[in-house]
């Protein structure tokens, strides 16, 4: 008689006992209300910066290597000695 827990408890009439079926209907809504609040706590811990942003951290580039690349565009003559030294100072905070 698995389909009695599925009837709205008026249409059961003298069937089952309506104090069963009321008791299984509240036990379905208390799941159902775990079941949504269990959703809605994901959903927010997902798309939350925490843990949304794990593994996808990139690192940024240091001053360090801004020098490096500075140095390789004037070796391959991308830029001049004068813009090289400009940058440089930039970088490194001198005028």
């Amino acid at each position: 008689m698995l389909w009695k827990s599925y009837l709205p408890i008026e249409l059961l009439g003298g069937i089952a006992s309506s104090r069963s079926i009321k008791t299984k209907y509240n036990t379905m809504k208390r799941v159902a209300v775990v079941l949504t609040l269990g959703c809605v706590l994901l959903t927010t811990l997902l798309t939350s910066g925490c843990v949304a942003s794990i593994g996808n951290r990139s690192p940024g580039i240091t001053v360090g290597q801004q020098l490096i690349d500075l140095q390789k565009a004037k070796d391959a003559g991308a830029i001049t000695e004068a813009e090289f030294q400009t940058e440089k100072a930039k970088l490194l905070g001198t005028k």
